[in-house]
């Protein structure tokens, strides 16, 4: 697959790796994902789970920080991901992740997300948006303003991750 990270503007953010920040940690009726499996709609493991990313002002995970297979990339290099909760299926008997809309077809559309700096971006949040959407032909160029309204999309619809 052909990479290419794109740069993307940084604003304000409220979202942090949760294993930076000492006073936060999975709420215990919950397992805690990371190291799991993510497992794409085609049955293929595209990689694992190496961190969640918080909303601090709601106290809510609103990303799984993923780390890719290398199989995907054919210059060896390490690549990201973030996966909006909500389109999420958690599967605790085999402890892996299911995200139906990425497949390893499909992936190589799928925004690239360096972790250094570790600041998520909106226009990076909004290229995610734009995969699940099916809008990679008509991506935003207006970063979406930072506002409560954003995550109220069904992307990040947690009761759908954690349903039994």
């Amino acid at each position: 697959m052909e990479t290419a990270v794109k740069k993307y503007h940084v604003h304000k953010s409220d979202l942090y790796p949760l294993s930076q920040m000492d006073k936060f940690k999975v709420a215990k009726e919950y397992p805690d994902v990371r190291g799991w499996d993510i497992v794409g709609g085609d049955g293929e493991k595209l990689g694992k789970v190496k961190d969640l990313i918080a909303d601090v002002k709601h106290m809510k995970i609103r990303y799984l920080d993923v780390d890719l297979k290398h199989d995907f990339f054919e210059d060896g290099e390490s690549y990201q991901i973030l996966i909006p909760l909500g389109v999420a299926i958690l599967n605790r008997d085999d402890h892996n992740v299911i995200v139906t809309g990425i497949t390893s077809a499909n992936l190589a559309n799928f925004p690239l997300y360096k972790r250094e700096p570790i600041y998520v971006v909106r226009s990076y949040e909004t290229a995610v948006q734009s995969f699940f959407e099916n809008r990679l032909d008509r991506p935003q160029t207006t970063p979406t303003p930072y506002n409560d309204e954003f995550y109220q999309h069904r992307n990040f619809d947690d009761s759908a991750f954690y349903r039994d």
